[in-house]
């Protein structure tokens, strides 16, 4: 009994076998599969290594071939032979995939295990898809797409019972569209489309030159796609996987095509290319063409336009060139600058360039791309690289990646510095939006991808150097894999006529602003990872700016020079009338740009002292105090700020005398003490509530010159709701 259930099980399994195959279809989990390219006089131009055979490569195909000067004699009758003796070497039971990509863009887009995977479910030998139709209005009214959708989904619903005569419908649809006239339906498709078969059954057809009976003709998506024919949306999903979407009567499921022709969205295509299988390396058909090896590393000439008449953080933007971890007598720098504009930051950057190759300023002449050429002609360079002078590096590797690229034109992924909305310095495409603008600038997917445009800050080959400035057209590429490269900065915010315009840079370059004037210790105190010092209850003393932020604002106050200097503050703007030398922000129009400080840095440190509060805050005085004199103003007497709270901060030291002095006692504090604070380090604030009774106690100086920051902000909440209970 168990052997006869055991035979008819096989006999079962063979016949299923047999029954759901056809004719000459075997096994075939050993076969190979063969990708044969038939390239014509007119393609034979075309840049077909970045598309076709990029595609076969990158997808690791072993078996490529390429029959060139197909069809030449007008007759691809005539060129039969060479491509049958072809097959004639290959197994028969292999898988053929023969390809004349005429006109058009065609990519494969499934690996050989995934190709042999699907041709081996589709149940045919022969498939068949003709090149597509050309289409030279791509954008139809709503009145054909609604006709042509009800064509459509009339065929869809009809496909059970008829598949057979659809095909043969389809088929003459298709061969009419392609090239016209009376040749046969399967020469008309060696003259531009795609047959997928077994070795066998694609010779033998090319011996009948007929199509098969029974054949698969293709014209659903199911294997090949057509980039023109049908309607429908084209996915990408991370791991890289495509997928088309038929509209097609709404509801067809998504199929993963293996051939695609495509007379748009180029860009698309070749990324996911991209990333469809090994790298560049295993591409011997499609590898980069390397400049001439040398012992030595490639010779740079970075061109840095800074012409215009003031430029944000010049000193970062230069320090980020420095520090490039690149050999710099391999690198020449040659800087274009307005005579008379941030000659200091050009003076200190030429200082400190030692070891580069050269560094030249010019104030004189403008610069274009032909004097970049010759520039880099007479300094023998094998890139150029152009930056513009809103461009701030901040990685260190920037160029050493884009040189491993090796493309004729690449620029680094950067962004300016907001958060939403930031534009960056690609542009994807011409044609309108794409799922890959997502998947690059999120760093979704990373690598080196074809863009339309880069611009900001460009890499050029030499030879590229040489083809853009003869008028010739060059891929641009744009490089992801690094994260933080930098930041495009905003030009907005420039304040004419002051002395250190980047102090008004928070608003439109926040990231580098905090970067170069806040102390990082406050960043660390607002992240709880570290502590203040406590000199009393509540009351913290901390550093706040850096060094450079109050040097620049003593100069920016004295090249104002209009110091308030009376015995009684009468002003209507004052909050507090007494006695000092001193001038407001309002004075400086400064007022408007440090209450984004106000509402960011100061929000979060007293969120982080004072059990979360975050009130809204709003100046009621800002100003800094200048004590240079012991003849004049004595030591304040105690008082009140009056308001939500105050930060008092040291712009300087060097001065002997000077200082703040607290009160402290009442019910909530117990008994009244003094607490003294020398106030004597730069950039270090005083953080107070608004209750503490306190005097600048000692602004007689014994010697120097004190100045101070006074920070006296109101909220719209009272620190008792979120915070501990003030001296009242």
């Amino acid at each position: 009994m168990i052997g006869a259930r055991e035979l008819l099980f096989t006999l079962f399994v063979f016949l299923s076998f047999s029954l759901g195959r056809t004719d000459n279809e075997q096994k075939g989990d050993d076969t190979g599969i063969h990708v044969i390219t038939l390239i014509d006089e007119e393609n034979e131009s075309k840049d077909l290594d970045n598309y076709l055979l990029h595609s076969v490569c990158r997808l690791n195909y072993q078996n490529v071939k390429v029959l060139r000067k197909w069809c030449s004699s007008g007759s691809c009758e005539d060129d039969l032979p060479r491509l049958q003796a072809l097959l004639s070497d290959l197994p028969p039971n292999d898988w053929a995939v023969v390809v004349n990509p005429g006109n058009e863009f065609v990519y494969l887009m499934a690996s050989p295990e995934l190709a042999t995977e699907k041709l081996l479910e589709s149940g045919r030998s022969f498939i068949v898809a003709a090149q597509p139709k050309k289409v030279e209005d791509p954008e139809r009214d709503g009145k054909n797409r609604e006709e042509d959708g009800a064509e459509n989904t009339e065929k869809g619903n009809s496909k059970e019972n008829d598949d057979e005569d659809e095909n043969k419908i389809k088929l003459e649809d298709v061969v009419t569209e392609s090239a016209g006239g009376e040749e046969d339906p399967l020469m008309k498709v060696l003259r531009g489309g795609t047959i997928l078969g077994r070795v066998d059954a694609v010779r033998r057809a090319l011996e009948a030159k007929r199509i098969p009976e029974g054949s698969l003709v293709d014209t659903s998506a199911q294997l090949v796609l057509f980039g023109n024919r049908l309607m429908g949306s084209f996915g990408v999903e991370v791991p890289i996987n495509t997928r088309f979407i038929p509209e097609v009567g709404g509801d067809d499921e998504a199929t993963s095509p293996f051939v695609i022709y495509s007379l748009e969205d180029k860009l698309d295509f070749y990324n996911i290319i991209q990333f469809g299988g090994p790298g560049p390396e295993y591409c011997p058909f499609t590898k980069e063409q390397p400049l001439p090896q040398k012992e030595e590393k490639p010779r740079i000439l970075v061109s840095l336009d800074i012409s215009g008449n003031w430029v944000p953080f010049l000193e970062e933007i230069l320090q980020g060139l420095q520090k490039q971890n690149y050999p710099k007598d391999r690198m020449d720098v040659w800087v274009h600058a307005k005579s008379g504009v941030q000659e200091k930051e050009v003076q200190q950057f030429v200082e400190n360039g030692g070891g580069y190759s050269s560094i030249s300023i010019n104030t004189e002449e403008s610069v274009d791309m032909s004097s970049l050429r010759l520039k880099c002609v007479e300094l023998s360079c094998d890139y150029l690289m152009v930056m513009e002078s809103n461009v701030l590096l901040d990685n260190s590797e920037t160029i050493p990646t884009l040189i491993a690229s090796n493309r004729p034109v690449v620029a680094p992924f950067i962004t300016e510095m907001k958060s939403k909305q930031a534009k960056s310095n690609m542009v994807y495409s011409y044609e309108g939006d794409s799922q890959w603008d997502e998947l690059i600038s999120k760093r979704t997917v990373k690598g080196t991808f074809q863009v339309a445009k880069v611009r900001n800050i460009v890499m050029y080959r030499r030879d590229a150097v040489d083809r853009v400035q003869e008028g010739g057209k060059v891929k641009h590429y744009i490089n992801n894999e690094l994260s933080k490269v930098g930041y495009l900065l905003d030009f907005r915010g420039y304040k004419e006529g002051k002395l250190h315009p980047d102090l008004w840079g928070m608003r439109h370059n926040k990231f580098i602003w905090i970067r170069r004037y806040i102390h990082p210790d406050v960043l660390q105190v607002i992240k709880k990872e570290k502590k203040p010092e406590t000199v009393g209850p509540y009351l913290y003393y901390l550093p706040f700016f850096t060094e450079r932020y109050c040097r620049e604002m003593i100069e920016e106050m004295e090249h104002h020079g209009k110091w308030f200097d009376k015995e009684v503050d009468d002003r209507e703007e004052a909050a507090h009338h007494y006695s000092s030398r001193n001038i407001n922000f309002e004075e400086i129009g400064y007022a408007d740009d440090y209450h984004i400080v106000l509402n960011s840095v100061h929000k979060e440190l007293l969120s982080a002292l004072y059990g979360n509060f975050k009130g809204v805050a709003e100046a009621s005085l800002i100003f800094v105090l200048k004590y240079a004199s012991a003849a004049k103003y004595g030591t304040f007497k105690y008082h009140l700020d009056g308001a939500t709270y105050t930060l008092n901060i040291a712009l300087n030291n060097g001065f002997t005398g000077g200082g703040i002095q607290y009160k402290l006692g009442n019910r909530y504090f117990g008994e009244e003490v003094e607490i003294a604070v020398p106030h004597n380090r730069t950039g270090w604030a005083v953080i107070q509530p608004d209750r503490p009774l306190h005097s600048h106690k000692g602004v007689a100086l014994e010697s120097g010159t004190r100045y101070a920051m006074i920070n006296i902000i109101d909220t719209n909440d009272e620190f008792s709701k979120g915070g501990p209970k003030w001296v009242v």
